[in-house]
């Protein structure tokens, strides 16, 4: 599943093998991911000896599975425990993953949050989350939307707004407005070959202004002369 999101696990450096060999002994087949079954549960000090020992400069994110139950996760509490202490220990991202959103206590998220673990709620979720913080980049120096050049307070028409939207490389719909509703049914046609929407408003003392008509429209307010509100 995280190969499918292009995510990598770096194999274990000597490190990371010793420290790991240190906290789980001869039994447990040492790779990333780690596997490292109950061998140590409720220790949390083992716990959090070999969940530090799978962070380091190389690891962008750490991520612990655990599945805690609804009804006492009081036999789970270590986990909470060692997720805590490794962030505090070593200052890396730290993740703890509950395979299914159901299976992550709205408590103990908030808990894992005040304390600077990430809580992820479902394995597919965390792995696209992981993914999409990976493609993160330095923030711009420059401003994405430079200031617009317009008074404090004023409004800008929806054609302007399009049209500064369109500068930036937007796709906006085509718009067009006309002031009086005399329109010449060939303007009208050749606009309404491509999907198209009616917009309009009401004016005093003119009868209205219109944006934009589709075919059907078309037909419809080129009958009735002066045009009115289609919908």
């Amino acid at each position: 599943m995280a190969l499918a999101h292009g995510l990598q696990f770096p194999a274990l450096d000597a490190g990371q093998q010793t420290a790991l060999r240190n906290a789980l002994g001869p039994m447990v087949a040492l790779s990333n991911p780690l596997d490292y079954h109950t061998y140590i549960w409720r220790n949390t000090a083992a716990m959090t000896q070999a969940w530090s020992a799978m962070t380091g400069p190389g690891i962008d994110l750490t991520l612990s599975v655990v599945d805690y139950p609804r009804t006492d996760p009081t036999d789970w509490r270590c986990t909470v425990e060692a997720a805590l202490a490794t962030r505090a220990q070593t200052d890396r991202p730290f993740a703890v993953v509950a395979s299914l959103p159901e299976l992550m206590p709205a408590d103990i998220a908030a808990e894992l949050m005040e304390g600077g673990v990430v809580p992820m709620c479902g394995l597919s979720e965390a792995l696209v989350a992981a993914d999409a913080a990976a493609r993160i980049g330095v923030p711009h120096l420059n401003a994405l939307w430079p200031a617009l050049e317009i008074a404090a307070g004023a409004v800008m028409t929806e054609a302007r707004a399009k049209a500064r939207l369109a500068a930036f490389g937007l796709d906006v719909p085509r718009h067009r407005a006309w002031r009086w509703m005399r329109w010449r049914k060939r303007q009208l046609v050749s606009m309404a070959r491509s999907p198209s929407k009616a917009k309009g408003w009401r004016t005093r003392p003119k009868p209205g202004r219109y944006a934009w008509a589709s075919r059907r429209g078309t037909r419809q307010m080129w009958r009735g002369g002066w045009a009115r509100r289609p919908f």
